[in-house]
């Protein structure tokens, strides 16, 4: 198992630029350094299994041999820059260190490893195909009717605060060091390991359960046309596990491709209601009847609760059930980060990812349901009692007597859901692979092709979606209903544990003496204190989830409710609990925090990247007799 807690730290204060550093191999060590100290200076040093002795102006510090077990060299060592900053100097010298006491990671291992050759837009498109599914476009009916047109609004522009601030703090480590094992990687190694494990079972299991409920849904939208009377659920649930399955067994790069066309005609397809929505608001139907903000007046921007509370007091209420509703409808946002591990020259394509998510994802949402405000009042029936399901955008077309495009856009719908299943699915079998490769997991999920596919990891997420064959008998559906429930508090619990590791990872920096504007290529904007405040709403976010249980009691407690709104919570903590027993580990503090482990393979992977793209650059400017050249000199070699 790659070691990334246990390792050796040295820590050099106000170190001068005169002290002369020299780094040679000796017969017992595989690496020692000498400061010879030319001034006054102050050297503090915390270490773990060093060996270190000090001889008056002599410093000597050395790393005990301990790749005896490693079938691999130890790495090439660079040569120290003696002309460098305190803050240099120890980056240089823990890299040092690392690179002999780690042994090898199992991601780039042969037979092991993951294809990189994901870019910035295949990266976001793979992210917003999960994002963009059924929050916006169906669940927003129900928080529409909860909550009236301006809490939704509200609710959904103030998670979106909290959502840049959870892809931004990604984006920031994950620029730093991509891991193949994702967030419990970074939980793991910056916070807490026993959290990074809890996190990764979690999330896996948030998604493995999220899969079968997409499928269902998109069965749901083809009984819109085709009854179960007819044909069997079971036979378009099989249909679309075969359609989701056999999309993933392509290669990244492929899948990629297929993704950006995906998300672009799901974008085509927003505008296009945006413009429709804008149009009706306008009075351009059929009927040409001006909507404007005559359902902001009539039944009013707040809904109550109900009508057993005090009209405020309901109305906030109604607000912060909204606002749970609305962080469902952002959670998959922060899946970019599993890509992370597959991306081509990930220090420039992850900042430029970030981007292409955060835009398209926060305006898309705030405008549309800025105008579903507009032109559905909150009192419309139609909002919760439509069977199979309700969508706003269907009401507003069907209140605008518009005939066909209630069937189209039904089959947009089925779109959104289907890429979505399929982009979850994908999503799964990267974070199973993340816990194997780390060695959380059977080392058997962690093999991959010769182009990089995670076979078996594919074929335990198909078998995990055969339970939305659940779905096909009424007392089972009861008990699928109830998972799906659970784990929508799993996903808020993701973000806080996204948001604190953040900010443990700045204080790494900190203590550690590292300045992030200088060692880090993309950085937070605000940070730690927009962090601090996204961190905050979102833990408040989770001890909410369902809290409207406590006020529903007119006919009873409904305990089936409050246990599925919240055994998301006591599933985390068992997982965490058990491996903290077990393992016996403990919170990292941030001047021990791991800030190296597996840099040098990154480093390299961006050298011979950067080197290749130059030397195309070249080939592209260079005469063709210079071309025909180069070309008869490969042949000769």
């Amino acid at each position: 198992m790659p070691c990334i807690l246990k390792f050796n730290i040295i820590k050099l204060t106000e170190f001068s630029r005169n002290h002369q550093i020299q780094a040679f191999q000796e017969e017992n060590y595989d690496l020692v350094f000498f400061f010879n100290q030319t001034q006054s200076s102050s050297v503090t040093i915390s270490c773990g299994p060093l060996s270190f002795t000090e001889n008056n102006d002599t410093l000597s510090i050395a790393a005990n041999n301990q790749t005896e077990n490693n079938n691999q060299e130890p790495a090439t060592r660079p040569s120290i820059d003696t002309s460098s900053t305190s803050s240099t100097i120890y980056r240089q010298v823990s890299y040092e260190l690392h690179q002999v006491i780690s042994e090898q990671p199992l991601a780039v291992t042969s037979g092991h490893k993951l294809i990189h050759s994901l870019k910035a837009k295949e990266i976001s498109s793979i992210c917003l195909c999960t994002v963009f599914g059924t929050g916006l476009i169906v669940s927003s009916a129900s928080s529409l009717a909860t909550a009236g047109p301006i809490s939704l609004l509200i609710a959904f522009s103030i998670m979106g605060f909290v959502t840049v601030q959870v892809i931004n703090s990604l984006a920031e480590m994950a620029t730093y060091i991509p891991l193949p094992n994702g967030y419990s990687g970074y939980t793991s190694r910056y916070l807490d390991p026993s959290l990074g494990y809890a996190l990764g079972y979690c999330y896996l299991l948030s998604n493995l359960i999220c899969g079968p409920n997409q499928l269902t849904a998109g069965v749901l939208v083809i009984q819109y046309w085709i009854s179960n009377e007819k044909v069997n659920a079971g036979v378009w649930i099989t249909i679309l596990m075969i359609i989701v399955t056999a999309t993933n067994t392509i290669r990244v790069g492929k899948f990629g491709v297929l993704t950006t066309v995906i998300i672009s005609i799901k974008l085509l397809i927003l505008i296009g209601v945006i413009i429709l929505l804008f149009l009706l608001f306008l009075g351009g139907g059929p009927k040409h009847d001006t909507i404007g903000f005559r359902y902001w007046k009539d039944p009013g921007v707040f809904a109550p609760y109900s009508d057993t509370l005090e009209e405020n007091t309901g109305k906030f209420v109604s607000f912060l059930s909204v606002l749970v509703s609305a962080a469902y409808s952002y959670l998959g946002a922060e899946t970019f980060v599993v890509t992370a591990g597959e991306s081509v020259h990930p220090r420039r394509t992850i900042p430029k990812a970030r981007k292409l998510i955060i835009y398209p994802l926060v305006s898309i949402y705030v405008i549309t349901i800025l105008f579903i405000g507009l032109c559905v009042p909150y009192n419309d029936e139609s909002l919760v009692e439509i069977e199979p399901y309700s969508s706003p955008i269907i009401i507003a077309i069907q209140n605008a007597s518009i005939q066909i495009l209630p069937d189209i856009f039904n089959a947009c719908i089925l779109i959104f859901i289907l890429s979505a299943a399929i982009s979850t699915f994908y999503i799964s079998t990267r974070v199973l692979y993340g816990l194997s490769v780390s060695g959380s997991c059977f080392k058997i999920f962690s093999k991959t092709s010769n182009v990089g596919i995670p076979y078996y990891t594919i074929g335990f997420v198909t078998v995990f979606n055969t339970l939305a064959y659940m779905n096909t008998t009424q007392q089972s559906k009861e008990v699928f209903n109830y998972l799906v429930d659970a784990i929508g508090s799993l996903g808020l619990i993701l973000w806080d544990c996204i948001l604190m590791t953040h900010l443990y990872f700045i204080k790494a920096f900190q203590k550690q003496g590292l300045n992030r504007k200088i060692e880090l290529k993309y950085i937070t904007a605000g940070s730690p204190y927009t962090t601090i405040v996204a961190l905050v709403l979102s833990v408040i976010l989770t001890l909410i989830t369902n809290f409207t249980v406590f006020i529903d009691i007119g006919n009873g407690f409904d305990y089936k409710s409050f246990i599925s709104g919240y055994i998301g919570i006591p599933i985390f903590f068992i997982f965490f609990i058990i491996h903290k027993l077990v393992f016996k580990t403990s919170f990292i503090k941030p001047e021990e925090t791991d800030l190296y482990f597996y840099k040098d393979f990154v480093d390299a992977e961006e050298e011979e990247y950067l080197k290749a793209n130059e030397n195309q650059k070249d080939f592209k400017n260079s005469s063709v007799l210079s071309r025909i050249s180069r070309f008869f000199s490969k042949v000769l070699d």
